[in-house]
């Protein structure tokens, strides 16, 4: 794993473990505005984070199925609609 994903994962578990205290908080009432705001801003941040991780690793698409292989080449013996 590389430093970039290392980082990535442990911002990850942070913010997944915010979410479980905020969880926890709200179903018991003791989660204030403030809170919200600051764990908003954070999940915001993990967004931004996320974004720029795919951005930075994306390739070309691949084919799902490789040339000639579609479904326009296929016979279905048993359905009589084909």
């Amino acid at each position: 794993m590389s430093g970039d994903n290392i980082r990535l994962a442990g911002f990850l578990r942070l913010c997944q473990w915010h979410c479980d205290e905020a969880a926890f908080a709200l179903g018991g009432g003791r989660f204030g505005t403030d809170r919200c705001r600051e764990l908003a801003a954070e999940l915001f941040e993990t967004a931004i984070a996320l974004r720029r991780y795919a951005d930075s690793h994306d390739s070309p698409p691949k084919p799902a199925l490789p040339e000639g292989g579609g479904a326009e080449h296929r016979t279905v013996e048993s359905d009589p609609d084909v």
